[in-house]
């Protein structure tokens, strides 16, 4: 014995995609349940009207919208050239920092090997 509580909950999904349906003019047919044909008979019913409408929602379905890259503002823009600038010299200063401390590290061996 079926659930009075499925056919319900299905009558209200098929109310809603066919509401949808005819909100954006799509025509569909809603299937006639007639009266005192039996709860199987009306949840079975239900069932093929609920693939019915899955099936044109889909089929009707916008195909999906390309990714619009966003277009950066003037302060954006700026603000991603100072951040390039930024770490380019930082780049540069410890490039320089790097050098200088090989070379004296160089000096301090050789300072070392004359030493010894």
């Amino acid at each position: 014995m079926t659930s009075n509580k499925e056919i319900i909950g299905l009558q209200k999904q098929n109310d809603g995609m066919y509401s949808s349906l005819a909100s954006r003019n799509i025509p569909f047919e809603r299937t006639v349940i007639p009266e005192g044909g039996g709860e199987e008979k009306h949840l079975k019913m239900l069932q093929e009207e609920n693939s019915k409408l899955k099936q044109v929602i889909n089929d009707n379905k916008p195909p999906p919208q390309p990714k619009q890259e966003k277009k950066k503002t003037g302060v954006q823009a700026l603000k991603e050239k100072m951040k390039i600038m930024v770490m380019k010299k930082l780049m540069k200063s410890l490039l320089k920092s790097l050098i200088l401390l090989l070379i004296w590290k160089n000096l301090k061996e050789r300072f070392l090997m004359e030493i010894i």
